[in-house]
């Protein structure tokens, strides 16, 4: 008996332990499980290795994302069938692992791509499927987790988990519970569903204010308006920017010098100006000091917010373009690099019309493959529209639904236009349009604004009945000017980056200007301006040249340039600016800058004597003379890609 008993306790643990090995050896020769994480997306399911140490995917197979489990399992496998209703299984063959998701191998030549992507607050997953034939219909099974529901309507198809809900657009048959993929509908998405608020986009073409006579019409109204106060305001008050609205408005209505001799000569030989004037009345180099300062300013705010990942860095205008012509890479990486991670949450409607804007410049001065601001642009478009409050025709930005800002209306409209333009969405054209005459009915008789306005409201709350101007503070039309009415001669930033290289570019108020780079050792800037006027313009990024021509002359420095009624200019090499005075005999002049070690021989105009004679007095009003220059010998070397 007691033999019999050790006997058994010998045999007892070794029988356990043979069976622990034996699970040990069938698990590690049938399978190994392995999981995949690609953000919300989690992957999992197991492999076994044959002979030849390939792995072959074993079921089950998991994918998990946003309360959908998307599976297979011998009970629930993925079928094909052709157009007679035959059905076949499919074997999983590969397993894939990329930067945006996994690619999916199965038996019959069938392969599913998975992605996820974040587009600001949406989150979504994209399933596409390469089918054998094209009367293949490809059923791939899902359920929901435990925590998930799913809410089935007649127009929708709804997951909800975690107080956020999702929507399938593509086929499903809730049914059978399988995803359907076939040659109409070969790609599924399950996103983040926003149910939709505020106005219908689509609808607002049928709004008489969408027209654009009409926007056009009321952008005359408001200039001329203007034009007609500021005339008024030079007798009494005014500031530079009613002189900069003023004489460019002047400008546009074939009155330039009209313009310049209407202001106080008091203004022009001040020190109070600043270079936002400088482009009609001189100075350059002085006044050139204070866009350096406030370029500085500028860049140091950008900075900041940039670091803080603060979205109200794009109310900054022409964010892109101003950092691309400084060459502020760092930053521009800064910004691209947070994008992604951007809390949407709190972004208003006119930085979400800022990112929109950024999104335009991207593409035009980067011109990479993909642009990084796509993936917030249904979330911008969401903030934007969910922000419109109509009042009859009208309609407003406001963040609160209460209150107006009327120079957050008027920047929110004008991208809205410059977008729907761009990428041929005429609704938000619309938009855009609407939103700006809506607010121009706030314009009294010198063309100023009320900087704000609210809402009044039924005795409920309820419907808005009204809006209630607060004339407290006036936004006054000269601040306006320049971000409604689309006068070249006003002045403004001119980049040349994508024909002379990056980092240069033009303060000016001609009506074009252009860059070519005919060779190596030439570049040629056209310069349009009305025939007889006399402007002056700021080219920043030259790089040092050794001779400059106009009128086909070589043309030598003279500090007194801008004293002479003919062109002229002085260089600052250590800062690569070029400062010029045009006197335009025809409409379009050039200035033409050599970068040759060694001058050929020019011959020079018949009159360059005489006009030689005129430069010795500099109250002359005749022209300035041409002359050799010789100005150092550093080639040109301008940037023709991107850096």
């Amino acid at each position: 008996m007691a033999k019999l008993q050790l006997r058994r306790f010998i045999t007892v643990p070794v029988l356990y332990l043979l069976i622990i090995f034996v699970i040990c050896v069938l698990q590690f020769t049938q399978g190994t499980t392995f999981s995949i994480i690609n953000g919300p997306l989690s992957i999992s399911g197991s492999y076994i290795t044959d002979e030849d140490e390939n792995r072959i995917p074993a079921l089950p197979f998991h994918m998990v994302f946003k309360g959908l489990d998307m599976y297979i399992d011998d009970s629930s496998p993925v079928t094909l069938s052709n157009k007679n209703g035959e059905e076949e299984n499919l074997s999983l063959l590969s397993i894939e692992d990329n930067e945006t998701g996994i690619s999916l191998g199965f038996s019959e030549n069938v392969s599913l791509d998975i992605s996820v992507e974040k587009r600001g607050d949406v989150d979504l997953l994209s399933i596409s499927a390469k089918l054998p034939t094209s009367d293949s219909t490809l059923k791939f099974p899902y359920k929901t987790i435990k925590s998930a529901k799913e809410e089935i309507s007649e127009n929708s198809h709804l997951i909800s988990t975690n107080d956020k809900q999702y929507i399938f657009q593509g086929l499903v048959d809730s049914d059978a519970k399988n995803l359907i993929f076939n040659n109409r509908a070969t790609t599924l998405v399950y996103r983040t569903f926003i149910p939709s608020r505020g106005v219908v986009i689509t609808d607002l073409g049928k709004n008489p204010l969408s027209s654009e006579n009409l926007y056009n019409t009321n952008i005359d109204k408001f200039a001329a308006t203007t034009l007609s106060a500021l005339r008024n305001s030079l007798n009494s008050s005014y500031t530079e920017d009613d002189i900069a609205a003023f004489i460019a408005e002047m400008a546009k209505n074939g009155m330039y010098n009209n313009g310049i001799s209407s202001v106080p000569q008091a203004f022009i030989s001040g020190t109070t100006r600043t270079y936002k004037t400088n482009t009609f009345l001189n100075n350059l180099v002085r006044t050139n000091e204070s866009m350096i300062l406030q370029e500085r300013e500028d860049l140091s705010r950008i900075s900041r917010l940039v670091s803080e990942k603060n979205p109200s860095v794009f109310e900054f205008p022409a964010l892109i373009p101003f950092l691309w012509d400084r060459t502020s890479t760092p930053l521009l990486n800064d910004i691209l690099t947070f994008i992604p991670s951007l809390n949407m949450e709190s972004v208003t409607p006119l930085q979400a019309a800022g990112i929109l804007a950024a999104g335009m410049d991207y593409d035009t001065y980067l011109k990479a493959e993909k642009n990084p601001f796509l993936i917030l642009e249904e979330s911008c478009l969401r903030i934007i529209r969910e922000s419109l409050n109509d009042l009859g025709e009208n309609i407003f930005v406001s963040t609160d639904g209460k209150n107006i800002g009327i120079l957050e209306n008027i920047k929110t409209g004008k991208i809205l236009i410059k977008y729907g333009k761009t990428y041929n969405k005429p609704e938000w054209a619309n938009a855009g349009r609407i939103i700006i005459s809506s607010v121009l009915s706030f314009m009294n008789d010198k063309g100023n604004f009320p900087e704000t306005a609210s809402f009044t409201f039924s005795a409920d709350g309820t419907k808005k009945t009204g809006i209630v101007q607060d004339t407290s503070k006036i936004l006054k039309a000269s601040t306006v000017y320049p971000i409604l009415v689309e006068n070249p001669y006003y002045p403004r930033e001119v980049s040349l980056s994508n024909e002379l290289g990056r980092g240069v570019w033009a303060w000016t108020s001609a009506i074009e200007i252009k860059g070519l780079k005919v060779s190596e050792n030439q570049i040629d800037i056209s310069v349009r301006f009305p025939v007889g006027e006399s402007h002056y313009l700021v080219i920043r990024g030259i790089k040092p040249f050794t001779r400059i021509q106009l009128y086909g002359m070589d043309y030598r420095t003279d500090n007194r340039f801008e004293t002479y009624n003919s062109s002229g200019y002085v260089y600052n090499s250590s800062t690569q600016t070029l400062y010029l005075k045009i006197r335009h005999k025809s409409e379009t002049e050039t200035v033409r800058l050599f970068y040759e070690t060694e001058q050929p021989e020019t011959s020079q105009p018949a009159d360059a004597t005489e006009n030689a004679s005129k430069q010795q007095n500099p109250e002359n009003t005749g022209e300035a003379a041409p002359a050799q220059v010789s100005q150092g010998t550093e080639n040109l070397d301008i940037p023709v890609q991107i850096q």
